[in-house]
């Protein structure tokens, strides 16, 4: 059993490359909405059966279906009717972020402040991608939100399972080294065992791969990219290129927009994102 932090690090670090770091699993609630949403014979009325087998999760729906950020007059009272005002995707995206929330749960108080504010890094980084996506040829906003939400799901593996050595006062430096080595690869793994797609599993790895090109066109993975350098903005402890050094910018309709043009969309949209970022939190 590993007693000292640079130990503890060694022994996640092996676990990792021998596939034994466990992996949380999808909610079956998720895998449900996923199926429903993909089989063309099931819709909002079948998704709508799922969701309020929880009621605590029907309450929440209707909460955001009937908030200011849809702008509504008519206040819903069914489940299925929130369904159709959010969109099938939305539902999936909201539905996603207060399950997952709630999935990763740590002892340590230390670890605790780590995932509370790595899951409100999150939340923003997919509401900027949502309003992004609004603005790109090719990408569906509900989904630009899914991915920025789940772009950094790597790291919640590795701080469970450092919350079994809390008695060994981890050592934050060393604890920050090995989720930077491991953040991406573990977060494809999480994602492609979750089966959310390709185009969601090739972002944990593409968010800060400042030189990657895959395709002429944009994909999710550059979306979240420059969402997520904007969210670091008036971070001093950030240290990100410049956007027009990326190709991820510049295959977005922002570059042609100028290189000020995503701070000028974020702050028109302001209240949009605050909205978003409060919903996902739960």
């Amino acid at each position: 059993m590993p007693q000292t932090s640079t130990e503890i690090i060694e022994q996640l670090e092996h676990d990792a490359k021998m596939n034994k770091l466990e992996l949380p699993s999808l909610p079956d609630i998720i895998t449900h909405i996923q199926q429903a949403i993909n089989d063309p014979k099931m819709g909002a009325n079948h998704v709508a059966k799922i969701i309020q087998m929880d009621p605590a999760l029907c309450a929440r729906l209707l909460s955001i279906a009937n908030s200011p950020l849809y702008r509504a007059s008519l206040e819903l009272s069914d489940v299925k009717q929130a369904i159709q005002r959010l969109g099938l995707g939305v539902t999936r995206s909201i539905v996603t972020s207060l399950v997952v929330h709630n999935i990763f749960n740590v002892t340590s108080g230390k670890l605790h402040q780590r995932i509370r504010a790595l899951w409100q890094h999150s939340c923003r980084v997919a509401a900027i991608s949502q309003v992004m996506a609004n603005i790109t040829p090719g990408i569906q906003p509900d989904r630009a939100m899914l991915a920025g939400l789940l772009h950094d799901i790597g790291i919640l593996p590795i701080l469970v399972y450092a919350d079994q050595f809390v008695e060994a006062e981890l050592e934050p430096a060393l604890l920050d080294e090995v989720i930077e080595q491991l953040r991406a690869s573990l977060g494809q793994k999480v994602l492609e065992k979750w089966k959310l797609g390709d185009d969601l599993a090739l972002v944990p790895a593409a968010v800060e791969d400042w030189k990657r090109d895959e395709q002429d066109k944009a994909d999710y993975g550059d979306v979240v990219q420059i969402a997520h350098i904007h969210s670091q903005f008036g971070n001093d402890n950030s240290e990100v290129p410049p956007l027009s050094s990326l190709p991820a910018f510049n295959k977005l309709s922002l570059a042609e927009m100028g290189p000020y043009a995503g701070i000028e969309l974020i702050e028109q949209a302001r209240d949009e994102i605050n909205a978003t970022v409060r919903l996902l939190n739960g």
